[in-house]
C-alpha cells in the first residue's frame, strides 16, 4: 500500500483562519475531544483583506488586476486550524475515513468583527500511529519529535487506518492511496497529498 502526506499549499489566496477559543485543546494530538466538556461552537478569526495584512497580491501578474472576493479566495482546507468544508469531509468519509470528529465553528472577520456565514467545520483526526521508518526517512529533530523531508511508512504498523496523524510528528497527516486519489481529484483547494515513499 502506498502512503501519502497531506500538505496545504496557500496558492496565493492569503487567508488565515485562526482558532480563537478552546486553545487548551490540541487538535493535532490524535486523541478524541470530549465534546460534552466544551462549549460549542469553536470560535475562529478570519484574517483576509488589506486591512488584516492578508490581501491577495501576485507580483508576477501583468495587466489589469481585478481583486477577487473573499468567497472566491476561500479554500476547502485550512491546516493551521484544521477546518474543512462539508464537501471535503464527505469525500473523505466516502473514501473510507471513519475516524473523524466534526465540530461546529463560528467564523468572525478579525477586522470588522462580523460573523460570517462560511460553511466549515473543525475536524479532529483520531489516531496517532508510530509508523515512520526512521532509518529510511529523511528527518531532523524538532521538539520532542521530528521534522520530515521524506517519510518512509512501515505499513505493518498502520493497522488499516485510512487517515491518521504520525506519532513521530503530530503535524503530519498520513493517508492511504485511495484517500489520496480523492484529495488529488482536482475538486478541492488548499489540500494536496504527496507520496511518502
Amino acid at each position: 500500500m502506498a502512503y501519502y502526506r497531506i500538505i496545504s499549499p496557500d496558492g496565493g489566496m492569503n487567508i488565515m483562519m485562526k482558532r480563537d477559543s478552546h486553545r487548551e485543546i490540541y487538535h493535532t494530538s490524535g486523541v478524541s475531544i470530549h465534546e460534552k466538556k466544551i462549549e460549542l461552537p469553536f470560535k475562529i478569526k478570519m484574517f483576509a483583506g488589506e486591512e488584516s495584512g492578508y490581501d491577495q497580491y501576485d507580483p508576477d501578474f501583468e495587466g489589469e488586476y481585478i481583486q477577487p472576493s473573499i468567497e472566491e479566495r476561500l479554500v476547502d482546507y485550512y491546516s493551521e486550524s484544521s477546518l474543512m468544508t462539508s464537501a471535503l469531509i464527505n469525500a473523505l468519509r466516502d473514501a473510507g475515513v471513519d475516524n473523524l470528529q466534526i465540530f461546529p465553528i463560528e467564523i468572525e472577520d478579525a477586522f470588522t468583527g462580523e460573523v460570517l456565514n462560511f460553511k466549515y467545520a473543525l475536524v479532529n483526526i483520531i489516531g496517532l500511529v508510530s509508523c515512520a521508518d526512521l532509518e529510511s526517512s529523511e528527518h531532523l529533530p524538532f521538539g520532542s519529535g521530528y521534522y520530515f523531508h521524506k517519510i518512509k511508512i512501515d505499513e505493518e504498523k498502520v493497522k488499516g487506518l485510512s487517515m491518521f496523524r504520525l506519532a513521530e510528528s503530530h503535524l503530519e497527516i498520513i493517508v492511504n492511496e485511495k484517500v489520496a486519489k480523492v484529495i488529488n481529484s482536482g475538486k478541492f483547494t488548499g489540500i494536496t497529498a504527496e507520496p511518502c515513499n
